[in-house]
């Protein structure tokens, strides 16, 4: 069995509640950057935009009135610029990456 730190629990209850530590987040955007770059910087229609909204908004692991009423993922931390962002998708499989819907940032 592996040694948990007395306070490991008390981690995991406040990830829960609050999200995930900023170092995970840290690197969670650097991978999420690294694959969007590669991809040709797809973003999505504003039709996508408004249906990951729509259901982000009302997932109970939405939080509204976090980043200055952004809105913020207490699983993954994210904030309403992942929505536009064509190669990510739900933590929780509620919407996924798009493919054929994107436009690129960068002019062809």
């Amino acid at each position: 069995m592996e040694f948990e730190p007395p306070y490991a629990k008390i981690l995991k209850v406040a990830e829960r509640a609050f999200g995930p530590r900023l170092p995970d987040m840290v690197a969670s955007f650097g991978t999420s950057m690294t694959t969007f770059i590669k991809a040709g910087l797809p973003v999505v229609s504003e039709e996508v935009f408004k249906e990951r909204h729509r259901i982000c908004s009302s997932c109970p692991l939405w939080d509204a009135e976090a980043a200055i009423y952004w809105g913020r993922c207490k699983l993954c931390g994210c904030f309403q610029l992942k929505l536009h962002i064509g190669t990510e998708k739900c933590p929780k499989g509620k919407w996924g990456a798009t493919t054929g819907q994107e436009t690129p940032i960068h002019p062809s």
